[in-house]
């Protein structure tokens, strides 16, 4: 829906949304707005759910790749602290 039919549309939607009785031709207008957003909205919904999981599938992999230079640097650490103390890092303290 382009803007100046929104603007035109809008407060009907609002008039309508209160309960107040439209006129018959007020109504078919709101009616075809409604109908053209909500078929709008059904059109944008796949893409935006596609673009959802793609965000969800980065994420998962940044959160794989950053445990996997967790592990790494903790591994590091502990061979950096077992050749000062003799003793391996304890992990535990670090996160309870």
């Amino acid at each position: 829906m382009d803007e100046p039919t929104y603007q035109q549309w809008w407060p009907l939607h609002l008039r309508a949304s209160k309960g107040e009785v439209l006129e018959a031709e007020e109504q078919a207008f709101y009616e075809a707005g409604l109908c053209h957003l909500h078929r709008d909205e059904t059109i944008r919904a796949p893409a935006a759910l596609t673009d959802l999981e793609e965000k969800i599938a980065a994420a998962e992999l940044k959160n794989v790749r950053l445990e996997q230079q967790r592990e790494l640097l903790e591994r590091r650490l502990n061979q950096l602290q077992s050749r000062s103390t003799g003793q391996p890092f304890d992990s535990s303290v670090r996160n309870p």
